[in-house]
């Protein structure tokens, strides 16, 4: 085992924790469609967040602290996951949603907020300086604006965002 191996376990496993906990959404029979939308937005950013790591991880052998900063990240996405799954299989799921919904977007700013100084101070990957302001003002409109369709127009926006993302991604790589 090298040592960029030993150092990926740990987020691995807590990542791992976070992706099965988002797949529990799934169990309900009435699952409320914000719940659901939000669980796989949460799914779809710890893949991009496992393929960043993989692609710094050249940073992450080196520097100690990016090692922290990668732990903390992980943890609050797993916190995040934790927040939005419901624990009973029989709730209704609208009714836990609207009331985790606050501290579930303010979770998600401050992962935001956390990946923004991290990719300036810790892995200085030159990305455009408005991308993650702009999804830390997301969540918290979202975490303090109380309309559905708002919540929702925000959530389709980030998964088109998310899909070009991730296929710029895919056409730099491929070629």
């Amino acid at each position: 085992m090298d040592k960029l191996e030993f150092l990926l376990i740990i987020p691995a496993i807590i990542y791992g924790v976070a992706i099965v906990d988002l797949l529990k959404i799934f169990n309900h029979k009435k699952n409320y469609f914000e719940l659901v939308g939000w669980g796989i937005f949460c799914l779809v950013a710890i893949v991009i967040s496992w393929s960043e790591i993989y692609n710094k991880a050249d940073i992450i052998v080196k520097d100690n602290f990016s090692f922290y900063v990668l732990i903390l990240q992980s943890i609050i996405v797993a916190r995040i996951a934790a927040v939005i799954t419901p624990e009973e299989k029989h709730i209704n799921t609208k009714k836990y949603f609207m009331e985790i919904k606050k501290n579930f977007f303010l979770l998600l700013a401050l992962s935001g907020f956390i990946n923004l100084l991290s990719q300036y101070f810790v892995f200085n990957d030159h990305s455009p300086i408005y991308l993650r302001p702009i999804l830390i003002l997301i969540m918290l409109s979202c975490a303090f604006y109380d309309k559905v369709w708002f919540r929702a127009t925000m959530l389709s926006l980030l998964f088109l965002l998310s899909g070009i993302l991730i296929f710029s991604r895919y056409l730099i790589f491929s070629s």
